[in-house]
């Protein structure tokens, strides 16, 4: 998979950008977070970077075109994946527990003698093992990947809170980790015109009202969506009948039902709306025309919606 236009392509730095496509990433903010950060590097140090590779058995990603468009592109395994010029290798996502650790550390960058690294954004699994872990299978795939980390020659962290974790609970030296923190997505901005931005949301969301809270989450516990919900149904009606509560994030069909039926408990279930996944440009536009925008999460590595 590789571009017309090409540029520089003798960086020391090979990407594994998986992260973009598998299951367990694919839609969430860390999909959002490794490509932008890839997209960040070929705007600010394209020199850096030899190859981003993506994963031949996984389905294409989205609209990436920023990268191919370099030439720098190619599936994993393949002849050329991993030039002669290559001297690091990056995982932007060590915890997919879909793949082996072969896969997030292929033998081939062993045997070449290339250094490893990878970037971390939590080890809230770990910090709360009760909840996360309590499958021995689970669990043994995911102390797999840490020990992959403490192996790793350096590690990226997203936050000072992750580097603390990644110190404390890996025993890993503080020196091996870089916090490289985050920020918003290339291209989200302020509005010019917010009226323009409620129209825009409305027509491609179906059935957001005018005034509406913006939840952009996910289905796991540590979001607190069980809470969210039940604190919108402690509203006084008035507030509950002006503000729509908009919970935008792809949620399994069982943990959807499961919110439609808790709201509708509480008697506000006509007032919760699940658009489920929705377009950049959706997302975009619910962030510029939210009345407000609420994040009861119990814990994050960084909090990407927020930035």
């Amino acid at each position: 998979m590789t571009g017309s236009a090409r540029r520089h392509t003798s960086g020391p730095v090979v990407v594994d950008l998986r992260a973009v496509q598998t299951p367990d990433s694919r839609g969430r903010g860390i999909s959002r977070y490794a490509y932008e950060f890839t997209a960040a590097l070929e705007r600010h140090r394209p020199d850096l970077v030899c190859r981003y590779l993506l994963a031949p058995d996984w389905p294409p990603p989205g609209d990436i075109n920023r990268l191919t468009q370099t030439g720098k592109v190619m599936y994993a395994g393949t002849p050329g994946s991993l030039p002669d010029c290559a001297r690091v290798y990056h995982t932007l996502s060590p915890f997919e527990l879909a793949v082996p650790t072969t896969a997030i550390w292929p033998s081939e960058v062993e045997h070449r003698g290339l250094s490893f690294s990878a970037t971390v954004y939590d080890l809230i699994p770990l910090r709360h093992s009760d909840l996360y872990l309590r499958d021995a299978r689970q669990r043994i795939r995911y102390k797999a990947r840490c020990e992959v980390l403490r192996l790793a020659d350096a590690l990226l962290a997203i936050s000072t809170e992750t580097k603390a974790d990644v110190v404390d609970l890996l025993s890993v030296e503080a020196a091996a980790i870089t916090v490289v923190g985050s920020g918003r997505p290339h291209g989200m901005a302020r509005p010019q015109d917010v009226s323009v931005a409620v129209a825009t949301a409305r027509s491609l969301v179906p059935g957001l009202e005018e005034r509406f809270i913006l939840y952009p989450g996910g289905s796991d516990a540590r979001k607190n969506l069980d809470g969210l919900i039940s604190a919108y149904g402690l509203l006084p009606a008035g507030l509950r009948s002006t503000y729509q509560l908009v919970v935008c994030c792809d949620l399994p069909e069982l943990a959807a039902n499961h919110y439609r039926h808790l709201a509708s408990s509480l008697g506000v279930g006509d007032r919760l709306l699940l658009p489920g996944y929705v377009s950049d440009l959706a997302v975009e536009a619910l962030y510029q025309s939210a009345a407000v925008m609420c994040f009861p999460s119990l814990a994050e590595g960084f909090c990407l919606p927020i930035a």
